[in-house]
């Protein structure tokens, strides 16, 4: 394991889902913390000593081109106002080296604060993909001059969007309301060909995620 000579990385996911992808490690700290609460979570995983701060998981695509399991590691991580913090390109090209299985798209990522049901414009230069935790934790490593990297791999992309009755479905920490999502199939069953659709598109990425998991971490 080559971060053993790195000391202790800490790793922000979104979702307790994207926690369980992550191989158990005696130098990785992983917390999963939605949204905003990314930042807190980063500051508590500073205060635990960590040397190195990691986003991961998974992201949403704006641009055509850009498909559901492609991987991004960003060089620029955006906030909705366009304010920009850089990732660490040393931890970055060890990531690069370490996936080689597949290639590596380059593009920024922005951070935004709701689910994107559709193709929305967003501020900032060569975006290819929104997430809701990177920039918060970006943030909360260089206040704390600690070195930070970021890695996504595309759930949703243009032809994938989460259908706007999901989304509903979703409270503040990320998690399934799950009989407000049963009532909303009821009420239009056709929806279930959407979850359908969805859940081979989740699999796929979710097979890509964890083989990087396993060969970064």
């Amino acid at each position: 394991m080559e971060y053993k000579k790195k000391g202790l990385i800490g790793i922000i996911v979104g979702l307790e889902r994207e926690k369980k992808i992550i191989p158990k490690n005696n130098n990785i700290i992983v917390k999963n913390a939605y949204g905003k609460n990314s930042y807190h979570a980063a500051n508590k995983l500073i205060k635990q000593n960590v040397d190195f701060l990691v986003s991961f998981g998974f992201a949403k695509s704006i641009k055509k081109n850009i498909k559901n399991s492609e991987i991004i590691i960003p060089k620029k991580i955006f906030n909705s106002k366009g304010k920009f913090l850089e990732t660490s390109k040393k931890h970055n090209e060890f990531f690069k080296k370490k996936i080689h299985f597949k290639t590596i798209l380059s593009n920024n990522i922005s951070t935004i604060n709701r689910i994107m049901n559709k193709s929305e414009s967003v501020k900032g230069q060569d975006i290819g993909a929104v997430d809701m935790e990177s920039f918060y934790v970006s943030k909360a490593a260089s206040e704390n001059n600690v070195e930070f990297s970021c890695v996504r791999v595309i759930f949703d992309d243009n032809d994938t969007i989460i259908p706007k009755f999901l989304s509903e479905s979703i409270d503040k920490e990320g998690k399934i309301k799950l009989f407000f999502l049963i009532y909303k199939v009821i009420v239009i069953p056709m929806r279930i060909l959407q979850l359908y659709r969805l859940s081979k598109q989740y699999s796929k990425s979710k097979k890509v995620i964890t083989q990087i998991a396993k060969s970064i971490f």
